[in-house]
């Protein structure tokens, strides 16, 4: 699963791959992984202040590619990026992220998170400080 895609139209797509996969007669999927932008910091604003303008720079370049032409009609991205970010990014606090990963997991099923927490331009120590935040505050609380 892309990592720039809301979690309703993956919901949508899942279920079309799980019908898929009955009717060739394959057994369920056992693994059900989930890719997402990804940069924690110790508040909201400083998370949004660290990796806001990369990923917007990023998704802009794409949207000049045209990548966002081949996604539904109600999954397409906004120039604004408050609007791009929601429900496709993991930005935020460890409470913040912690709440999104569990509700992926609720909405999805998944079974493994792959996070891309650097892109270019973007300094070593906010990859560094969400790779820490994510280990010692955001997964320990996940595997309670």
């Amino acid at each position: 699963m892309n990592p720039h895609t809301t979690g309703a139209a993956l919901q949508r797509q899942l279920v079309l791959f799980h019908d898929a996969r009955r009717a060739a007669g394959r057994p369920p999927a056992r693994e059900v992984p989930l890719l997402r932008e990804c940069c924690v910091a110790p508040t909201m604003a400083e998370a949004l202040a660290a990796g806001g303008p990369f990923l917007d720079a990023k998704y802009g370049a794409y949207r000049s590619w045209e990548q966002d032409k081949a996604l539904p009609e109600d999954d397409q991205w906004s120039a604004k990026f408050d609007e791009l970010s929601r429900d496709r990014f993991l930005l935020g606090d460890p409470t913040h992220i912690h709440k999104e990963i569990t509700r992926y997991r609720e909405l999805l099923g998944i079974t493994t998170l792959i996070v891309r927490a650097q892109w270019p331009g973007m300094p070593q120590e906010a990859v560094l400080r969400t790779i820490r935040l994510l280990g010692e505050e955001v997964l320990p609380t996940l595997s309670r």
